[in-house]
Order: C-alpha cells, then structure tokens, then sequence
C-alpha cells in the first residue's frame, strides 16, 4: 500500500509540477518541485499561485521516498520563502520559540539512515556528483566512532548540512571547505529539533554547529542585517515554532543580493547595461538553471534580471510545446525516416532539423533559443 504522498507526488509529476530523481537500485527517489513547469503557478503570488497549496508541495523540495511504500526516508526543510516574498514569508507575532541563526552560501547536504543504509543526498537527488561527493566527505573527515553516531542519528533524524568551502563557492569566499550542522528534522513526524539539540549533536559529530545570533525582534534583526551588511555575510534565518508548526523566514543582505547581480555581470549574463539581452553566456547560464530545476534560485538572487529571465522562460515554454507538438504529428524518427527527410527536405525547419536527427525539445531550445 502506497502512501498518500506518494501517490500524490506521482500525480504531480504527471502534470509535470515536480520532477524526481530515481534511484533505483536502492528504491528510492528524490523529489522537486519544478518551476520550470508551465502548469506551475507560484513565481510571485504563492501561494495564490495555487501551486504551493497543493498537498505536500511544500516539501517537494529534496524530500526522499521509498519509491515502492512511500515511506519517508530523509526529510529536509519544507520549501519557505524570502520575508516578505509572499503570504507565506510574513513575520510571526505569535510563537512560542523563537531562533536566528547564520545563514551559509554553500550547498543543502541531507543526512539520514534507511534500513541500515547511510543515505546522502543534494536538495535533488541521491546519485548526484554532490551526492556522492557528500557520501565521500564524510567518510574521509569523520572518524569511525563519529561515524557510528552519524549512523544512530540518522536512523531517527534527517541530519542537514551546509557544504561552504572554496570548491563549493557560490557568492561567498569561505577559505577552509566545511560541513556546517545547520538543522535536524524527526524524519517520520516533520518535528523540527531545537537549536540546542542541534549544537549538541554537531559537537558529538566532531563538526561545527549553524551560529546563533541573539536576536528577538524585528527591528533588532534589521538593525543586525544593516550591521553586517559586508561580503562574508549571506544573511539570516528565523525559526519560529508554536504548538508543534514550524515557520521559518529567510533574510539576505542587501550586499549579498548586489554581490550576486555583480556575479552575473561578470559571467556576462547580459551583454547591455539595461539588462534586457542575454549574451550567449546569459543564455546558457539560464538554460543550465533552467534544465537543472535551479531557476528560482536564479532569479532569487537576480532581482533586476527579473523580467529578462521570466521572459526567455516563456520562449522555452513555447518552443518546447511546438516541438513536442511537432513530435506528436510526425511520430518517434527512425533511421530510414530520417534518411528520406534529409534527401527531400535540404532546407528544413530548425524544428523539423532536430527531429530528423534524433533530437529532443532540449536540444532545440539549446541550439534556437
């Protein structure tokens, strides 16, 4: 018997609003939301884009199934939101805890134990280079009595970790490469872990424990994000907690936001001051987050490339449905097939080109966008 989650994410995947990574051997998969679908609503208004409301999309964010029972077997952060960025990124006036704690540029490492097997995974998948590299970090850093704890926990908790480091560099320099215990979730019930708990079981990991900064109100946290507003800082996350329900916000700084505009424009992102044309590093710079379920990170942290970015997906929106609905009129090409259209058809189509070669929408987006 199937869970409800997983039929449901089976169903939006379907409809293409999520995408899963398979891992067969081990009867896994992981679990994304895809925001690259055109049946995806949630780019501004969430959750009055629908989407986000649907039942457990919120936590299609590298959530990890048995593909077979359902049962969850690592569960990162449900998906939350910059303050202010929509209904569900407002601050909390009525809690009953309150944490902030440092927030990292590096890469989501997910920890956890299913039937005795030590299970890493990125925020998309248990087979990634990531994956696999996380996999390979921690047996050559931690020791085998550390390791046997990392075990223990992991059969009750998902255990989540920010990779920073110079080869893991997104905005900001971080000079030595680490492994940053930044929350723990009861895998089975989505409980989140106390801050406490949490510095705890990085101590007893031999690794370092997320910052907390002594922060209870709103105008202290503005007050701090203004103070530390410098090229080592991404920003804060604020954990509230009320009768069991979790809401966590994240803020960034203003500088950081800057630092990542400035990142684009020297990856040449644009090849005009206004911004509104990509240069041929842009386009692939999108393609890549575009193809790898990244854009909404893209965007994020690219404010003023906005309306550039939404646009150039709404031309690979329309060119992947003609292609496909090219490929629906005409059929899968076959060798022979192929070998007629080039002999009649010297002067094809760029569409009808892909096709006869064997090639999908993505190789037609890549090569017309």
């Amino acid at each position: 018997m199937t869970s409800d989650m997983l039929e449901n994410f089976l169903k939006y995947e379907k409809e293409n609003l999520v995408r899963i990574t398979r891992n067969e051997e081990k009867q896994l998969m992981s679990v994304k939301y895809n925001l690259n679908s055109d049946t995806f609503e949630g780019y501004d208004e969430a959750p009055q884009g629908l989407s986000w409301s649907l039942p457990y999309m919120l936590d299609a964010r590298g959530i990890v199934l048995d593909s077979v029972t359902g049962e969850i077997v690592a569960r990162p952060y449900p998906k939350f939101f910059n303050y202010g960025e929509n209904a569900l990124a407002q601050w909390v006036t009525d809690y009953d805890t309150m944490t902030v704690t440092d927030k990292l540029d590096g890469s989501l490492v997910i920890y956890s134990n299913y039937q005795n097997r030590n299970i890493f995974a990125s925020s998309g998948s248990t087979i990634s280079e990531h994956a696999v590299y996380f996999r390979n970090w921690f047996e050559q850093h931690l020791s085998k009595d550390e390791l046997e704890k990392l075990f223990s926990f992991g059969k009750t908790y998902t255990l989540l970790f920010e990779h920073i480091g110079p080869n893991a560099k997104i905005a900001i320099d971080y000079p030595e490469e680490k492994m940053v215990l930044h929350g723990m979730i009861e895998t089975a019930t989505g409980k989140s872990i106390s801050y406490m708990k949490v510095q705890k079981t990085a101590q007893q990991l031999g690794l370092e424990a997320i910052h907390e900064e002594p922060i209870t109100k709103l105008s202290d946290l503005k007050k701090w994000m203004a103070g530390h507003n410098d090229a080592y800082t991404e920003g804060l996350v604020v954990t509230f907690q009320k009768r069991g329900v979790t809401t966590r916000l994240k803020f960034k700084t203003e500088l950081y936001i800057e630092l990542h505009y400035m990142l684009s424009r020297a990856q040449g992102l644009f090849s005009d001051l206004s911004m509104t044309t990509f240069s041929k590093r842009g386009r692939e710079i999108v393609l890549d987050a575009y193809y790898n379920n990244e854009i909404d990170d893209l965007i994020a942290l690219n404010d003023r490339a906005k309306p550039a970015i939404l646009k150039l997906i709404t031309t690979i929106r329309e060119l992947t449905q003609a292609f496909n609905t090219f490929v629906q009129e005409h059929g899968e090409p076959i060798l022979e097939v192929r070998a007629v259209y080039f002999k009649t058809h010297k002067n094809a189509p760029a569409m009808a080109y892909i096709w006869a070669s064997g090639g999908n929408a993505e190789d037609m987006v890549r090569k017309y966008v």
